[in-house]
């Protein structure tokens, strides 16, 4: 929440139209600065990095003919989230950006030139996985379509709660989400040492891969070279934009990059500021990605810091996701479908030895498939339709091929039940609710999910009488004001919307516990009712909406 995205470098690059050029443009300092105005304990944070950065960059100076020979490869993971067929990409453009990855960070790049003598090979390579978390042969690639067409920057695509991907275990893979962000965002990253959960690059699929190695692949000039993600990997590895973020005399932390006013955008070759020409070749300024060819020598040596032992990146350095195992992609037969309800099936068929696989499924008639990757069998799909009949096929996967879907099952789903309204916080690493209690209810929260389900916990309250609820919250770090709301459905009829049901709120308040009373009218119906406790930063809850932190 406020604090889990405090260690993330956020480089949002947006679009604009401005004398009829594209540009891009990044937001991570403006952000770094609301942050921390949230959390000023963040300064101190990147202070202790830096400062080990700093002593291993010393290290790295004095063992610079060891380092030269170490090759560090990292295991790559694509999550790709898609809406439609254009931005479900395919394998090849996928692998094109990898090459790009290692051309660029290997200095292999057939554009690069000898204009700056500092331009250096960092010996950083990266490969898709080829084993997935639990031991399965992979092509390093999960797909899963989404009827979200829009992201944002609140990192909801690397959540499945909130209808993303979860990461893999981000120690031992670099994971890259392919998804559109929204508003002309290509990017970003998070900066080393931010949440696990969250660790990564975030792409858009049309900055994914380089029309210089394909044709018919979805990009959009001029950022269609895959220097993008370049960049992005840049910062996941301690890089910070190369003017600093400021004007003249505003570092980067680098050595021999050159001082400059500011970013510069399409290919100003000839431009100079602070005494100097500026390097608008390097992946971490602002130019088109045809213009971008080099890091430099002090880039490649604060990237290896983090990845050298007792960097926060070392664990991903170590980490060996190739694989001996020989892998025959065969169509999987015995496809079936169970345990059946009115939004889930459990899908089931025939092993296919050390692959791992697709699954798609949509409604009969559909024209989208909806497609999820998966290791284990059986899987569960998820989020359906009641009373809809769908069809189902599924194909291996391995390292190097994929076999053709199988045949066609169909199932038709169950019936939909009421349901109430969904009530949710998206970030909740700082606040969450710890304990509630109310009549004989003295439940302490077990999970910080953004929301809970506790209806199997009950009391018996008498109408007519005042009640009174307590509920303490609990902080990660700093204290915030919360405010908090009750609300129960005395009518039962699946809504908190009736005259009454407010039952308690309060304004935004860092005192604790908070303490309300109320009375059961007359007229509520017995038996079985429905409450809900909501919490969130800084306002007064309704009863129903998705918000962003509590």
């Amino acid at each position: 929440m406020k604090q889990k995205l405090l260690l993330t470098l956020w480089c949002l690059f947006l679009l604009s139209s401005i004398t009829a050029q594209k540009k891009r443009n990044c937001y991570t300092m403006d952000n770094f600065e609301y942050r921390k105005i949230k959390n000023p304990s963040i300064k101190d944070k990147l202070d202790e990095l830096e400062k080990f950065t700093q002593k291993k960059l010393l290290e790295i100076k004095e063992k610079d003919q060891k380092i030269e020979r170490d090759i560090i490869k990292i295991p790559v993971v694509v999550h790709i989230i898609y809406s439609n067929d254009d931005e479900n990409i395919s394998m090849k453009q996928i692998q094109s950006q990898i090459d790009v990855l290692n051309e660029d960070f290997r200095r292999l790049n057939s554009d690069k030139t000898e204009q700056w003598l500092q331009a250096a090979d960092s010996g950083i390579e990266f490969y898709l996985a080829q084993v997935d978390p639990n031991g399965n042969l992979t092509n390093g690639v999960t797909r899963k379509f989404s009827s979200r067409t829009s992201w944002g920057t609140a990192d909801a695509m690397k959540l499945s709660s909130q209808g993303g991907v979860d990461a893999w275990n981000t120690s031992e893979y670099f994971n890259m989400w392919v998804c559109n962000i929204g508003g002309g965002i290509l990017g970003y990253a998070q900066f080393p040492g931010g949440e696990a959960a969250t660790d990564g690059v975030v792409m858009g699929h049309q900055y994914f891969g380089s029309s210089d190695k394909g044709t018919d692949f979805y990009l959009s000039a001029p950022f269609d070279k895959g220097r993008t993600t370049t960049h992005e990997v840049g910062h996941f590895l301690n890089l910070r934009h190369i003017w600093g973020d400021g004007g003249c005399g505003v570092d980067d932390f680098v050595e021999d990059t050159p001082e400059s006013d500011g970013s510069n955008f399409g290919c100003a070759t000839t431009h100079e500021s602070c005494g100097s020409l500026d390097m608008v070749q390097n992946f971490m300024d602002y130019s088109d990605d045809a213009c971008m060819n080099l890091f430099t020598i002090g880039q490649k040596n604060r990237m290896r810091a983090v990845l050298e032992e007792g960097g926060v990146r070392n664990e991903l350095a170590l980490s060996d996701k190739t694989t001996n195992l020989s892998c025959s992609a065969s169509i999987p037969s015995g496809l079936s479908a169970s345990n059946i309800t009115y939004d889930e099936a459990t899908i089931s068929w025939e092993q296919v030895t050390n692959a791992s696989y697709e699954i798609r499924y949509r409604p009969v008639g559909a024209n989208d498939w909806f497609l999820i990757t998966a290791s284990q069998i059986p899987t569960i799909i998820k989020d359906l339709t009641g009373l809809t009949e769908y069809e189902v096929q599924v194909k291996s996967i391995c390292p190097s091929e994929s076999s053709d879907y199988s045949p066609t099952i169909t199932f038709i789903t169950t019936e939909t039940p009421p349901m109430y309204c969904e009530s949710a916080g998206t970030n909740v690493s700082d606040e969450h609710i710890q304990i509630v209690q109310i009549g004989t209810i003295n439940n302490t929260s077990e999970t910080n999910t953004g929301y809970s389900d506790y209806t199997d916990i009950s009391t018996n309250l008498e109408k007519g009488i005042e009640h009174t609820i307590t509920v303490t919250p609990e902080w990660s770090d700093t204290v915030f004001k919360e405010g908090w709301g009750v609300f129960i459905d005395y009518n039962q009829d699946y809504d908190f919307d009736d005259e009454g049901e407010v039952v308690y709120v309060k304004e935004p308040s860092s005192e604790v516990p908070f303490t309300g009373t109320f009375v059961i009218p007359d007229n509520a119906l017995s038996g079985a009712t429905r409450m809900r406790v909501v919490l969130k930063f800084n306002s007064t809850p309704d009863a129903c909406g998705i918000f962003s932190y509590g």
